[in-house]
């Protein structure tokens, strides 16, 4: 695509830039502004910071150095774009350097729940990412991202908190992905060394009946299962749990379609109700010992629902 129009234009503002006129930014700046705001609304952390930002971009294209290196190979805006993204993410890192300075400050004072404006703000990509590095152990996504908040809110050995030692040289968003990173590849070495440890003892899918059921256990087993079998066995399985244990359906029911643990104390909480990250830790622990306890509970409402059936489990594969 030809892009010689903006070529010249530029071309035409950086002479009368070069001849002391630098206001000839002007000119630029009256077409292009309303699609750069755009970029900005769009990508800066902090929307007041907006017209200072501009401010600033066109005080620096207006000494025309930078101008001056358009060739018109792409449009005069999308050049523009590419300069600005630069100083949008280099504004967003020193406005996520000081909420990490701020969160440090409290969470040295004794504050632990400091850090709930990260887990607000964070948390939900933090989950997804999660999921898409561990699938198909999807349940664990929860798990890793709770150590690492739980990471952040102790002492490493050099008695920092994490977040202090953030630098603004990336956006805290990339800080934290990073230390997830290494929480997922932990928890995939444990789940390869436990199927390893299991294959070497000949217990995979050799038991007929495992003595405990796992969140991925029973999602395994009922991708596995006929269709038809599975549609018929799975709809009268909840429904014989929901006459046995109702609050044991809805949080296994839950788990099932992906809620977190974070998540589903959000859902059951009152709406006007305010929890402290501590309080919220609590209610996490107590959720993972309740699911646990409900799913022994399935198990055994499966292994009835099963025989009413007159199935056994080898019956309901393929």
């Amino acid at each position: 695509m030809d892009y010689e129009t903006d070529k010249k234009f530029v071309q035409k503002v950086c002479k009368k830039i070069q001849s002391g006129n630098r206001d000839a930014i002007n000119e630029i700046r009256k077409v292009c502004e309303r699609d750069l705001v755009s970029v900005i609304q769009r990508c800066l952390s902090d929307p007041d910071q907006t017209e200072d930002l501009l401010n600033e971009f066109w005080n620096v294209l207006s000494d025309g150095n930078t101008l001056s290196k358009y060739k018109g190979i792409s449009s005069l805006k999308t050049f523009l774009t590419i300069i600005l993204n630069k100083r949008v993410k280099k504004r967003n890192c020193l406005t996520d350097k000081a909420e990490a300075d701020r969160i440090c400050k409290e969470l040295q004072s004794g504050n632990r729940n400091a850090i709930e404006p990260l887990v607000h703000k964070y948390e939900d990509y933090l989950i997804n990412y999660a999921k898409k590095e561990l699938y198909p152990y999807i349940s664990d996504s929860d798990d890793v991202v709770q150590e690492l908040w739980l990471t952040f809110l102790e002492k490493d050995k050099q008695g920092e908190y994490k977040v202090c030692q953030f630098r603004g040289n990336a956006l805290l968003k990339t800080y934290l992905t990073s230390f997830l990173k290494h929480k997922i590849k932990d928890k995939t070495d444990k789940i390869s060394r436990e199927r390893r440890r299991a294959k070497k003892h000949h217990i995979i899918q050799e038991q007929e009946e495992p003595k405990e059921l796992t969140d991925r256990a029973i999602h395994e087993f009922f991708n596995e299962m006929k269709e038809t079998e599975r549609r018929q066995v799975v709809h009268e399985l909840l429904s014989q749990f929901e006459k046995t244990d109702s609050e044991c359906a809805s949080l296994v029911k839950m788990r099932f379609e992906g809620l977190s643990y974070r998540q589903i104390v959000n859902v059951r909480q009152e709406p006007d109700a305010k929890l402290s990250e501590r309080e919220i830790e609590k209610k996490i622990a107590s959720l993972r010992q309740r699911h646990k306890r409900c799913l022994e509970k399935l198990e055994t409402v499966l292994k009835h629902t099963m025989k009413a059936h007159g199935l056994e489990r080898e019956e309901l594969l393929e």
